[in-house]
């Protein structure tokens, strides 16, 4: 029995078939995943301005580092044989894995690594289901792949300087309790930390 294997141009994504020797042909189930899900990158130009600027900080982060693969608004397919699961962070960093081009993140093709970092950028059109909604997903499936947040250690230094925590605190909660102080590479973040602890 010989296999022919041809592949599908328009997804990047293998389809099998059988050939017997007899001259019958069996056509494995294709099941194709889709690169996009036909949604916008961001609401609007403040979005899309944050999303762009997580996502690149942590590129130069990590540029030298050929195994942490970066992404955003790229669909992330955690259960091989079901493309109705499915979501694309606005962000994702993925620990283990190496940098390149990929039309979408399908775990079971990356040594079954899942993304152990997401960013999700709140935007006026959220609701709030729709937040836990993808915050159970991610807790779900990050569990499942061993990618759960007591993995790694935690420095309270850590910070990329994303201004996302002024911004939520801000706008969000409008309490303006959290900002920046200096400026280039002695940016820091600075808390009115009665505040920020306890509203942002």
């Amino acid at each position: 029995m010989k296999r022919l294997i041809a592949k599908d141009r328009s997804t990047n994504h293998i389809q099998e078939s059988d050939i017997h020797r007899h001259g019958a042909s069996k056509t494995r189930k294709n099941i194709i995943y889709p690169d996009s899900d036909g949604k916008h990158i961001a609401d609007n130009t403040r979005q899309f301005d944050w999303i762009v600027k997580i996502k690149e900080n942590l590129e130069r982060m990590y540029r030298d580092d050929p195994h942490v693969f970066i992404a955003g608004d790229l669909l992330w397919y955690p259960v091989e044989g079901n493309n109705k699961i499915r979501t694309a962070p606005d962000t994702m960093v993925v620990f283990g894995r190496p940098k390149g081009h990929r039309g979408s993140y399908l775990s079971w093709e990356e040594n079954d690594i899942a993304p152990q970092v997401v960013f999700e950028i709140l935007s006026p059109g959220n609701r709030c289901t729709e937040m836990e909604q993808k915050f159970l997903f991610y807790q779900k499936y990050a569990k499942e792949y061993g990618a759960d947040r007591d993995r790694f250690e935690k420095e309270a230094s850590f910070c990329i300087h994303c201004g996302l925590c002024v911004h939520y605190c801000a706008e969000i909660k409008q309490k303006n309790a959290i900002g920046f102080v200096n400026r280039g590479i002695r940016k820091e973040i600075s808390f009115i930390s009665e505040i920020s602890a306890k509203e942002c």
